[in-house]
């Protein structure tokens, strides 16, 4: 890896395990019944997939690929994630800003954890999506 790419490699890793430990937190918030008012906030959660999807669509049809099965799948696949993420990290930081003594116990360093190794997971996973894609189509 090239030293210039290194700042953006390591900001990445750590923005990604933000998102991904504010979401289970978000998960244990919403499972324990700790949030209220989420009925209200989930028009802007379906907001935001909505335009994932339109960019993503967007781009990748003007981009290299040809295949519009795979730009819509794809688009639709990122779009349901980014709904799921964006709506779990958001929940995850409101309960965190309500519960700070809760949160930071010793609760807060598993969640670290498994942001870390999600996020490892999901750089792998991007980088290898094509192999399951081509490995799955039906022919």
């Amino acid at each position: 890896m090239e030293r210039k790419y290194l700042g953006l490699f390591v900001g990445l890793i750590a923005a990604s395990t933000l998102v991904v430990t504010a979401s289970l937190i978000g998960v244990l918030a919403l499972t324990e019944g700790l949030v209220t008012g989420v009925g209200g906030r989930i028009p802007y959660y379906v907001l935001v997939a909505a335009v994932v999807f339109v960019v993503l669509v967007v781009s990748l049809e003007y981009g290299e690929i040809d295949d519009g099965s795979l730009i819509i799948t794809t688009s639709s696949v990122v779009a349901a994630v980014s709904l799921i993420a964006v709506a779990l990290s958001f929940e995850g930081i409101l309960f965190a800003i309500e519960n700070q003594n809760s949160l930071f116990s010793n609760l807060l360093p598993y969640f670290i954890a498994a942001g870390l190794i999600s996020t490892g997971l999901i750089i792998w996973g991007v980088n290898h999506w094509r192999e399951f894609v081509t490995q799955t189509r039906v022919r």
